[in-house]
């Protein structure tokens, strides 16, 4: 593979890893708030949100597990990148 395609490719992986890690957060710790001012109103929750809110209960129960794995994933895709950048000639 050209190294322009390890550029291109650890940098999706990258922000990909970014949008990851950032979503697990807000899931983990923002969402609940907006969870609970939903059930205060008496709302009922679409299809949607009850997917968003099983997803919150899952960072909330293994945030420990998967907080760590998306943490290696992003310094794992930064060293993928900066090692592909320094290789181009």
């Amino acid at each position: 593979m050209r190294p322009t395609i390890h550029i291109v490719c650890s940098t999706v992986l990258v922000g990909l890893s970014l949008l990851l890690l950032g979503a697990a957060i807000h899931l983990t710790y923002f969402f609940p708030a907006t969870l609970a001012r939903w059930a205060e109103l008496g709302q009922q929750l679409t299809t949607l949100q009850r997917i968003v809110a099983q997803s919150s209960g899952f960072c909330r129960a293994y945030g420990l597990l998967v907080f760590p794995v998306l943490v290696v994933l992003l310094g794992l895709s930064i060293f993928w990148m900066t090692s592909a950048t320094n290789r181009r000639e």
